[in-house]
């Protein structure tokens, strides 16, 4: 509704070889950003990693390069696929997020700062941790059926969570997928978050998407 809450944003992309990368000049809300990212193959790897520079109206709790109204968001990761039956996938990445917290004890006092809630609401973080570490492990059981597992780490407070799950195409209109999500971490304790993950509830997770 207004230009405050609007996005404008300019891409450009290119490859040289078997390299292809972007840049991105514009701004988000009242942020303003500069980013790059980059993909590449390496024998029969792919490797991946952005880089973002986010200019942010509100001051930072670490400065960067003297300025502490700026910070990074960074990417880095890697997938390879195994020889193995039918093909095992795995993908690994790192984050760093500057917008996060540095560790969970923050998280109760970050937010009450409404411009933190919003950040949180607008899902500017794909995570509220300065910091994850992620591994996705996929393979196809047969042409109609797949199963993988998701887990994430926070390397700070050693919290986490595994996400299993699997995926049926029952037939060319329908498809099931079940998750199942297993937390593991230090869990409040009288109001105070002790871990990233320490409080997500285990919990299951079904769908059935039907297309027409």
């Amino acid at each position: 509704e207004t230009w405050e809450q609007s996005a404008l944003l300019t891409r450009v992309r290119g490859y040289v070889g078997n390299v292809d990368g972007e840049l991105l000049l514009g701004k988000r809300a009242n942020d303003f950003i500069l980013g790059s990212a980059a993909s590449a193959t390496v024998a029969d790897a792919e490797i991946h990693a952005e880089l973002n520079l986010i200019d942010t109206p509100e001051e930072q709790a670490h400065e960067l390069m003297g300025n502490d109204h700026q910070t990074l968001m960074v990417v880095f990761g890697s997938s390879y696929t195994f020889d193995i039956g039918n093909g095992l996938s795995v993908l690994g990445e790192y984050l760093y997020n500057g917008l996060g917290v540095e560790n969970a004890a923050e998280i109760n006092t970050r937010l009450l700062d409404p411009s933190f809630q919003t950040r949180v609401l607008r899902g500017d973080m794909q995570t509220v941790a300065q910091q994850a570490l992620a591994l996705n492990l996929s393979y196809p059981l047969d042409s109609a059926m797949g199963a993988a597992i998701l887990i994430l780490q926070n390397p700070t407070d050693a919290s986490g969570l595994a996400v299993p799950n699997l995926s049926w195409d029952i037939n060319a209109d329908t498809r099931l997928l079940t998750s199942l999500y297993l937390p593991w971490g230090e869990e409040s304790s009288n109001g105070q978050v002790q871990s990233i993950y320490g409080n997500t509830p285990l919990s299951l997770f079904i769908q059935v998407g039907i297309y027409r």
